[in-house]
């Protein structure tokens, strides 16, 4: 090929708007010409304009300069941190670890510092104070939650997990790396779960300062539920002391043959330990529903590693080291009745751990406060009525 043009538009007829083949045949042999001619031309000129790539629209502005500035620096540290050695070996051992993934996720998003801790949220405009709410000794952000934390590194002493704090508080990301990586899988899952643990904990304490506050808790619309009349005597028992109790409900629809099996799981105090809904499609009839709800009771108490259970429902309808069960009327098993209405709306299996939907824990919590005598018969038929239509 002749070097000796330098640009297309030497190529192309100004006039016409197309190729000048004679020039192209001249400088180029015939294969490549063959090809350049069978490159399409725009049937009208248009004048070259400057576009902001950074915008859908491709006009600029504060707000997208702004967010084009940010991504930049965001990356550049994501990229900091995933390029080196440390950086991919972290993401590999998060991800391999056996826990659940909403705790995989937690420690991924801390590391990114995605988490609405107080700082996060003061940057943002959002809140004043950015006092850390548990330790309230230093300002609650990514490399105190990670490193500096005197709540954190006492729950790791009583692991027997040692942590250098000698480093200063700008290297806490890269010192937990490091720390991160030189134990095996056990303490990782324990640091892991630990991180979450703590993060909860800290969202639960936030939240009850709130409810200490708020004179009245109204419950929404989409949370009722319907009940019978509530018959004298008729409450929800906790289990013996060692025990889980799993109630068990099974919502079905005769019209598509699909079930919703419901499992809620309580201790002693009456906590709540699990919730857990599963469709089950081509079911025969109610009876089998019930009976299909039971057998996800017992794979929910395997999955969370219940040992000493008790099922209950209000249907009549080994791997464990005790199993118990027993028929109760289905006013005592309003919470798991309504985690079955729940499910309904749910196309998937769905899983809570040491949490359920919301009305469902409006209920969970009423059993708790009738059983401890906090709430009155005449006042629980109060409250229940507010649920009917």
């Amino acid at each position: 090929m002749d070097t000796r043009w330098s640009t297309v538009d030497q190529l192309i007829n100004a006039n016409s708007g197309t190729w000048k083949k004679e020039v192209i045949f001249k400088i180029c042999d015939e294969v490549h010409a063959r090809r350049i001619l069978n490159i399409p031309l725009a049937g009208c000129s248009i004048s070259d304009l400057l576009v902001w790539c950074h915008d859908a629209s491709g006009e600029y502005s504060m707000k997208s300069g702004y967010r084009a500035l940010l991504t930049k620096v965001t990356q550049h540290t994501d990229s900091n941190l995933s390029t080196n050695n440390n950086g991919k070996k972290l993401y590999i051992s998060i991800w391999d670890l056996q826990i659940a993934t909403k705790i995989k996720i937690h420690l991924w998003h801390t590391l990114k510092d995605y988490v609405p801790h107080f700082s996060n949220l003061a940057k943002r405009r959002l809140r004043v104070d950015n006092v850390c709410p548990l330790c309230k000794e230093a300002l609650e952000e990514m490399h105190h939650l990670l490193r500096s934390y005197s709540v954190l590194h006492q729950l790791w002493l009583s692991l027997h997990l040692s942590f250098d704090n000698s480093i200063g508080p700008s290297d806490g990301r890269t010192q937990f790396i490091s720390f991160f990586l030189a134990f095996d899988m056990k303490f990782k899952k324990l640091i892991t779960i630990s991180l979450w643990a703590l993060w909860f904990k800290r969202n639960r304490l936030r939240l009850w300062d709130l409810f200490k506050v708020m004179p009245r808790i109204s419950i929404p619309v989409e949370f009722k539920v319907f009940f019978p009349d509530i018959p004298r005597n008729v409450l929800w028992r906790p289990p013996t002391s060692g025990f889980i109790k799993l109630n068990f409900d099974a919502s079905f629809m005769d019209n598509t043959k699909i079930s919703i099996a419901a499992v809620l799981a309580r201790d002693e105090e009456g906590k709540i330990l699990g919730a857990y809904t599963y469709p089950i499609a081509d079911v025969a009839d109610a009876f089998v529903a019930e009976a299909r709800a039971c057998e996800r009771a017992l794979y929910f108490a395997l999955d969370m590693g219940f040992r000493n259970i008790i099922l209950e429902c209000d249907s009549l309808t080994r791997f464990f080291e005790a199993v118990a069960y027993q028929f109760v009327p289905r006013d005592t098993n309003w919470a798991t009745h309504a985690l079955a209405m729940d499910g309904r709306h749910r196309i998937s299996p769905c899983f809570w751990v040491e949490e359920a939907p919301n009305s469902v824990a409006v209920l969970a919590g009423m059993d708790r406060s009738t059983r401890r005598g906090s709430i009155r018969r005449k006042e629980l038929v109060g409250i229940l009525s507010g649920f009917l239509c």
